[in-house]
């Protein structure tokens, strides 16, 4: 497990009004750092995307600056699940992770190399904690989303359509087969999803995918859920027909 020492010239940088510097303790290692993060109530979402992805208003994309990394240990993971290691975890880490990681400093502003490093950071962090199906789920998501080619609109495009590269799709495989199995192994909420929502996204992925009887039986499960029609599920119903539409409209053409 090889990681390329990378350095970055520290200087005095000057923040678009939608990042800060915040302090951060890293839970492995202890030591204190700042990093520069999404300051969220200066963005205002336009609309989310099919799968999920929140689209800022005046294109705006601050995916790259989910990963928190620390400078000194290597620990790096999404910002909102950072604290979150256990004891058996912090002690692989510290074995095999910070042997191997040479000390770096980002810039607070980064450019798409230095996330797209930090997210392949996160990814390693990730598989030597061993996460649990829906973090690791949670984690290929967003980096299926950091990694989309082009945004998507509101509404669910056919796959015919839309182009989101393969480095998205790749992860998009990811993130369902791992959700698939926290739907059944673990509690809800996950990750702030219900069942209902999980169930869609689940439909949607599949469908990305071009496993169109997955997607069908993701399908069902979604739109025989109790609170499918509940008014503060509209825009998931909404988003679900779509997707039934276009599998309807593909199965006939496929006769």
């Amino acid at each position: 497990m090889k990681i390329i020492e990378v350095s970055y010239k520290e200087k005095k940088e000057e923040l678009p009004e939608w990042l800060y510097r915040k302090q951060m303790t890293c839970p492995v290692c202890k030591r204190t750092f700042f990093d520069s993060y999404p300051r969220y109530t200066r963005l205002r979402v336009e609309y989310v995307e099919p799968d999920l992805r929140p689209h800022y208003v005046a294109d705006v994309s601050p995916l790259g600056y989910d990963i928190t990394v620390c400078f000194n240990c290597g620990y790096s993971m999404l910002t909102d699940c950072y604290e979150e290691v256990s004891e058996t975890q912090r002690k692989a880490l510290r074995e095999k992770i910070l042997p191997k990681f040479h000390v770096r400093h980002y810039p607070l502003v980064l450019t798409r190399e230095q996330s797209e490093e930090r997210y392949k950071l996160a990814q390693l962090s990730g598989q030597v904690m061993n996460l649990k199906a829906s973090e690791w789920g949670y984690l290929m998501l967003h980096s299926a989303w950091f990694y989309k080619k082009t945004d998507e609109g509101e509404q669910v495009d056919p796959n015919e359509k839309v182009d989101l590269g393969e480095e998205t799709f790749k992860y998009y495989k990811e993130a369902a087969t791992s959700f698939a199995e926290a739907y059944i192994a673990e509690p809800f909420p996950i990750r702030g999803m219900n069942a209902l929502t999980m169930a869609y996204l689940e439909t949607l992925l599949f469908y990305r995918l071009g496993d169109l009887e997955e997607s069908k039986k993701w399908l069902r499960e979604c739109m025989n859920k109790e609170e499918f029609n509940a008014y503060e599920n509209k825009k998931v119903k909404e988003k679900a027909l779509e997707i039934k539409a276009i599998l309807s409209a593909e199965t006939k053409e496929s006769e």
